[in-house]
């Protein structure tokens, strides 16, 4: 098979100021661009950009990974913000913050990557410099619970204080 790449019409006065950091796949001809500092929507049909408002984020805002799980709700990972999550059917996004102080806070920052399991859980990969933050946390759909991971293995192993790079 053949794949084609096509230049985005208008997308140069938003690429230039800032690099494209994630893209994802909203519904069939709607895509969500994620730059430095700010997500769009991008319909094909009308070459049309909107701006998608994170809660109270402002400027220093960063982005850093998307995902979509299989209930198509939108995940947005940030480098300084945690996460924003939007379950499907609604349009505002719900924001997720670690808790400052917190050993037990359920995550970093900085969003390096999401992965869904069997049961729908929604793993959340974070990168740690190092301490006691949790580094990898996971979102129960049905509970709506964030837990952190700081156990993985029977021998106790300690699970924090490192980075996720990929799930």
């Amino acid at each position: 098979p053949s794949v084609l790449f096509r230049h985005i019409p208008g997308m140069q006065a938003y690429s230039k100021k800032t690099q494209i950091q994630s893209t994802l796949e909203e519904k069939p001809g709607t895509w969500l661009i994620g730059t430095m500092n700010q997500l769009y929507r991008y319909k094909f049909n009308s070459g049309k950009f909107d701006k998608i408002r994170l809660g109270n984020t402002g400027p220093d805002l960063v982005l850093s990974y998307m995902f979509k799980d299989k209930n198509n709700s939108c995940w947005v990972g940030t480098q300084n913000k945690g996460v924003f999550y939007r379950p499907p059917g609604e349009s505002d996004f719900i924001s997720f913050n670690p808790l400052p102080n917190d050993s037990k806070s359920f995550l970093q920052n900085w969003i390096t990557s999401f992965c869904e399991d069997k049961a729908g859980n929604i793993w959340i990969g974070t990168y740690s410099s190092g301490g006691k933050i949790n580094s990898l946390s996971y979102f129960d759909p049905h509970t709506k619970r964030l837990t952190p991971m700081n156990r993985l293995t029977s021998d106790s192993t300690v699970f924090s204080g490192i980075a996720i790079s990929q799930i």
